[in-house]
């Protein structure tokens, strides 16, 4: 989930910036890039930051755990495997609201 925050947050900044990437260099895109770390910063301070990472915290333990690995040190090998499993419940859980939501959808539209 902080990683889809953290990556809603870029996509929702550069493109409110869209020609950031051809003026890095300049004042302009330097002070768009001050201001961006600014707000990385107020977000990872934030109480639903803290909420999130404790929740992902207690996910990664009980998935380690379960996988019978120490959570730390974390090696790359467990994180790559929790990745994966995010990413996998990720994907099942939007296939889910997908079989819940496509028929509603139909329905409502009409297709």
């Amino acid at each position: 989930m902080l990683v889809y925050l953290v990556v809603t947050s870029i996509v929702s900044l550069v493109t409110s910036f869209p020609f950031f990437f051809s003026v890095v260099g300049s004042l302009q895109g330097l002070q768009w890039l001050d201001s961006f770390s600014d707000r990385l910063i107020c977000l990872a301070h934030a109480a639903s930051t803290h909420n999130n990472m404790q929740s992902h915290l207690k996910l990664f333990t009980q998935f380690c755990n379960d996988l019978g690995h120490q959570p730390f040190p974390v090696k790359v090998t467990t994180m790559l495997r929790y990745l994966a499993f995010l990413f996998l419940s990720f994907q099942a859980e939007l296939s889910a609201r997908s079989k819940i939501i496509s028929p509603a959808l139909s329905i409502f539209t009409g297709y």
